[in-house]
Order: structure tokens, then C-alpha cells, then sequence
């Protein structure tokens, strides 16, 4: 069979800094028509970002970003498919990866051994063809249904604003991700959401109404804290959070403690764009879980 016809023009956006990518991006031009595609290429997702463009399919090459974890491999593709159907491009691939990344928003996923003209254009009719795995199921989740803070894809999008809002008014503002560990894992994610419920509650309990929580993994918040110039603030904030999330947890007739973590990262001196920052704030977690329970590290 021939498959499901291409329109005569692709608008193709390509998110990658890879020669690699791009040489078979060439290739894939230079073998269908160069005329049946019109190619944007950007290096970052921020930068593809930028502007109102919509475009029929997104490649976004995640080889770097899964180094950094899964949770921000997430979060990038749910920011960036809502500018149109996404294909994941990954160094290797397995089940559970691709599983993750198309529950982010993914439509298809290829990985390097399939990263040839004729594997992209086969990929890219299936796209077009199909609808992006967002448009099949709705429109994306804007909010967490168990604890009610913004979902990961909303948060992606508030923070973006956050740091061109920063940019434009040359102001500061701070990235906290939160962990709580040692939920047991036996009880399935029902426990895990009553946790949740109870650390987003006393969580709010600190910050201020101009702030935003969201709910970033199952067992992770992420907060974003606006207009506190001082880094002595951010610090306060971090410590009060611990404190609230050290006591115990009301679970059926018992109370449990779970232990927590705090990695920060500031925007402008840790990163100026949303990617960075998350990624710092990543280091910065990983680096808190390093020192033991209960910390809090910049980045």
C-alpha cells in the first residue's frame, strides 16, 4: 500500500542541535522533493517556541534531554506538542520510554537506528495521517485531578511566560522542586495522591496567592516563586516548606513521615529560559537527596 498522502507542503519543525539529525533531515528532502517541505530548525525548545507558528509535524530530539531525566523529558514534550504533532527522536528506545513520552503527548517515537529519510517520511504520512496523540485524546490536562494544582503541561507553559515576563521587566524569580521520598510503593498510587493532597496543602499554606504549584510527577511539586528579589527569601520559603512537610502524614488510623527534598534553581543566575531551569533545578535536587533528608541545595 501506498500510504496516506502527504499535502503538498510539510511545515516541519526540527528541535535539535545534532548534525546527525539534520543530515537526515537533508537526506529526506533531497530524496521526496525539497519542495514538499518547508524546514525550521531550532535549537531549543524555548526557541521553538517563540512566535505563534503552528506547524503539521515536530521533530524533537530528545537525546539530550533524557539524560536529565524523564520527568523533564515530559514536560519539554507536553510544553512543545501543543504546536503540533510530535515525534520524539531518542538515542535508544525502550517499552517504558516510549510509553512515558507518548502519555506526555507524543504521536510516534524513533530512535537512531531507524534514522533515515525513508523511516521519517514513513513517520511523518503516519502523523499527518493519524492526528497528534493530544488531538485523538482532547485537549491537553491543564490540572492534576488528584490534588487540583496545575498539571505538568500547564506549569511548562506558566513558566515559560514567567521567564519572558523576567526578561522583558529585568526582575528574578525561583524554581523549586519538591520530592517526597519512601512512599510505599505496594499501595499502588492511591497513597501516593493522598500524600500528594496533603504536602500541595501545606505547601500553599507557605507561599503566596501569586505563586504556582504544580504537581510535576506523582511524587514531585514543582513551585514557582515570583518577584523575591532576595535570595535570603527563597531560603526562608524553602525552610518553612520543609518544616510543614516534616510532619507527619495522616494516613487511615496511622501517621507516617515521608522524608523531602528542595532543589532550587533562580532565574537569571541559574538559567534564563524555562529547559535550563529545570534541569537545574534537577542538579540542585539531586544534590539536596546527596547531603541526606530534609535538605534544600541551590543551583
Amino acid at each position: 500500500m501506498a500510504g496516506p498522502e502527504l499535502p503538498r507542503i510539510v511545515r516541519l519543525l526540527v528541535i535539535s542541535e545534532s548534525p546527525a539529525v539534520f543530515a537526515a533531515i537533508d537526506r529526506l528532502c533531497e530524496s521526496f522533493g525539497e519542495d514538499r517541505y518547508v524546514v525550521r530548525r531550532a535549537a531549543t525548545s524555548s526557541e521553538a517556541l517563540e512566535g505563534d507558528a503552528a506547524f503539521d509535524v515536530i521533530l524533537l530530539d530528545l537525546q539530550q534531554l533524557l539524560g536529565g531525566g524523564m520527568s523533564k523529558a515530559e514536560g519539554i514534550v507536553a510544553s512543545v506538542s501543543s504546536r503540533g504533532p510530535l515525534i520524539a527522536l531518542t538515542g535508544t528506545l525502550d517499552r517504558p520510554t516510549e510509553q512515558s513520552l507518548k502519555r506526555a503527548g507524543a504521536a510516534d517515537c524513533l530512535f537512531d537506528e531507524e534514522m533515515n529519510a525513508r523511516s521519517l517520511r514513513r513517520a511523518i504520512r503516519t502523523v499527518i495521517a493519524t492526528g497528534s496523540a493530544g488531538q485523538k485524546r482532547g485537549l491537553p490536562r491543564l490540572f492534576d485531578p488528584s490534588t487540583g494544582l496545575a498539571s505538568q503541561f500547564l506549569f511548562w507553559e506558566i513558566l515559560g511566560l514567567a521567564a519572558r515576563r523576567a526578561k522583558r521587566n529585568k526582575d528574578f524569580f525561583a524554581l523549586l522542586l519538591l520530592e517526597v521520598a519512601d512512599l510505599p510503593q505496594e499501595a499502588g498510587d492511591a497513597i501516593g495522591d493522598i500524600v500528594m493532597q496533603v504536602a500541595a496543602e501545606r505547601v500553599s499554606h507557605v507561599l503566596r496567592a501569586s505563586d504556582t504549584v504544580s504537581r510535576f510527577e506523582h511524587h514531585q511539586l514543582a513551585i514557582l516563586v515570583e518577584s523575591m528579589p532576595r535570595v535570603e527569601d527563597i531560603q526562608i520559603v524553602a525552610e518553612k516548606i520543609v518544616q510543614e512537610l516534616t510532619k507527619p502524614f495522616p494516613l487511615g488510623d496511622l501517621e507516617h513521615r515521608f522524608p523531602v527534598n528542595l532543589g532550587i534553581s533562580l532565574f537569571p543566575t541559574s538559567a534564563d529560559n524555562a529547559d535550563m531551569l529545570i534541569g537545574k533545578a534537577f542538579e540542585a535536587l539531586a544534590g539536596a537527596k546527596g547531603r541526606g533528608k530534609g535538605q534544600f541545595a541551590f543551583a
